[in-house]
């Protein structure tokens, strides 16, 4: 129902929609306002809780378990965060690298999807960590097109900085795709983080990726994602123009005129024109940053990337708004330990926050604000998120004209602008609108579809990958098992294949491991015996990790021992590390 408020106050229904509009969902219902409330007694052990300095995530992750799942509760985390307002945070005690270790082994029995790596130096003191759990490694491989990465947010009591890997979902929502812990911001120090990332990501690198002007960031990306579009973060860059030239005569012109070759420049040779022209109208010719800038042009400037998809990106932003997800869940004095089991509360919210976008996006319907076709297509098509962008290009066409370049037989060349975020500019559908009736399907992208996910083919399912012990079998059989459990809860009737289809297969695979067992053997698969047994034992008794050296922060980009030009320092650890990675088999 489509109601209005007239000139004299008045609610006036202007139209109802009487047909059942959505797809049945009973488990979905609970997301809805109707659905939504808090009994007095919840609200009352939620004011409690919040007197005795309980935190608001742990307090409402006590109801999911205590109710049996999120699908039991009558309400949301947002619900419970609107009604209590503000929560304490508690003090949390120290923890240890040794702790944290023995958490990951922990992750890793319960889900050997879950990844980590432990980088140490030759007295076994902690230097980096990196670890990805398997809902992270999942969404890379729908999600991993484009990846911010930002050190800047967090240090914690042994000055290592917190490194997280952020791509953006099909709602336009920030993602988690791994994270880390860096002992300094050395050229080896991001070369071990971006190895161990490519290694939990299966060896696939991303085709973009965005950072700071760090120069050793930039040596290690060329060294482990050379075929990557690397692009540097044009904020970072931008907000520095009056530290670097806030002492000029004409800094406000100076500043004005900069803004406007790089923001306003639509093809390379007006960039360079204007460029040319603003260094020598206010005599830049010896300005070293702005001559530095220049020589990476490639990298910063809209104008050089518009060839590059990057999912609507120009920034770290990304990473940042990811950093402040984890606010109020990790600070500066939180323990390493601490600072994993806050990471995964996080994260559980994160996802529930997707789910929530999934709901809105399938079973909410936009309002519309045309009378052009292309709206009602996208918006039966795309997320909710998605198609707001997309509703404002199609708005925006009223402001357009084009003009006739050149006809070439059937071809017909018009003057248009455009800037690449995937999808069609005013510009375009402005010439599209005389011509067709909907937009081709060549320019409707998958990724940012209602239903991407359950019609994505993980590259893990290839045939080709090696699987010879059961952390990479298990790479390929979870994306497998994901995609037919999308499509077995689409209808009845495909729920009653898979469901039938599963019980015969487990049958099949039980049947075939007792003729195995009865046989001696795991089918002469002794790697498999062997792991079996590591999974069993306590790690405790490896030897042990120390907790970080409080290091001093070296320059970025300066010297440093390598752990992988031969040289001493780290050297040790990586080669300790990859040596019981080979005899665990827990880390690959």
């Amino acid at each position: 129902m489509r109601v209005k408020l007239t000139e004299c106050k008045k609610w006036v229904v202007i139209g109802v929609h009487l047909d059942h509009n959505h797809a049945v969902s009973p488990s979905k219902a609970r997301r809805c306002r109707s659905h939504r409330h808090i009994d007095l007694g919840t609200k009352r052990r939620l004011e409690l809780n919040c007197d005795l300095g309980i935190r608001l995530n742990k307090s409402f992750h006590s109801l999911v378990v205590e109710a049996g799942g999120h699908e039991n509760l009558h309400f949301g985390e947002r619900d419970v965060r609107n009604y209590v307002g503000v929560y304490k945070r508690l003090k949390l005690a120290e923890g240890d690298a040794e702790a944290m270790h023995i958490y990951f082994t922990r992750m890793q029995q319960r889900n050997s999807n879950f990844f980590y790596l432990m980088d140490l130096d030759n007295e076994g003191h902690l230097r980096n960590v990196f670890w990805a759990d398997a809902r992270s490694r999942a969404a890379y491989g729908y999600f991993g097109d484009v990846v911010t990465f930002d050190t800047t947010y967090l240090t914690n009591r042994y000055d290592m900085s917190f490194a997280p890997f952020v791509g953006v979902n099909h709602h336009g929502q920030s993602v988690l795709l791994g994270c880390g812990l860096l002992a300094d911001e050395t050229i080896e120090s991001f070369i071990w983080m971006f190895k161990a990332w490519l290694i939990a990501m299966s060896g696939h690198p991303p085709n973009a990726i965005i950072t700071d002007q760090c120069k050793a960031m930039q040596r290690a990306i060329a060294v482990v994602f050379p075929k990557a579009r690397h692009r540097l973060c044009l904020w970072h860059i931008m907000k520095k123009i009056s530290d670097k030239l806030g002492r000029l005569r004409e800094y406000k012109e100076v500043k004005k005129a900069m803004k406007n070759v790089v923001y306003e420049s639509l093809r390379i040779r007006d960039f360079e024109m204007a460029w040319e022209s603003m260094i020598k109208q206010y005599s830049l010719e010896h300005n070293e940053w702005l001559t530095t800038l220049y020589e990476v042009r490639r990298q910063w400037v809209p104008v050089f990337l518009k060839d590059t998809f990057f999912a609507g990106m120009s920034t770290t932003q990304r990473s940042e708004s990811m950093n402040s997800f984890f606010d109020g869940y990790v600070h500066a004095k939180t323990s390493l330990k601490e600072f994993v089991d806050q990471y995964d509360s996080a994260l559980r919210d994160k996802y529930e926050k997707e789910a929530q976008a999934d709901f809105e996006s399938f079973y909410t319907k936009p309002v519309l604000k045309t009378h052009c076709y292309f709206e009602v297509q996208i918006a039966e098509i795309y997320t909710r998120e998605m198609f707001m962008k997309f509703q404002e290009e199609v708005c925006g066409m009223v402001c357009c004209s084009k003009s006739v370049v050149k006809v070439d037989g059937s071809i017909i060349t018009f003057a248009v602008k455009e800037r690449v975020i995937g999808i069609l500019c005013k510009h375009s559908l402005c010439v599209l609108n005389d011509h067709m009736d909907e937009i081709p399907s060549q320019y409707i992208l998958l990724r940012w579809k209602k239903d991407f996910k359950r019609k994505y083919v993980s590259n893990l399912c290839s045939k080709n990958v090696q699987a010879v012990n059961p952390v990479q079998r298990y790479d390929v059989l979870y994306p497998q098992a994901l995609q037919i459990l999308d499509e077995g809860v689409i209808s009845e009737a495909s729920y009653n294949i898979v469901l039938e289809g599963l019980q015969e297969l487990l049958k099949k695979v039980q049947k075939t491991n007792d003729n195995c067992y009865n046989n001696g053997n795991m089918c002469g698969d002794v790697e498999t015996n062997v792991i079996s047994d590591i999974a069993q034992q306590d790690f405790t008794g490896y030897t042990k990790i120390c907790d970080p050296l409080k290091a001093k922060r070296p320059v970025a980009g300066a010297g440093g021992s390598s752990s992988y030009d031969g040289g001493n320092g780290s050297q040790g650890s990586v080669l300790w590390t990859l040596k019981r990675a080979k005899e665990e088999k827990r880390f690959l």
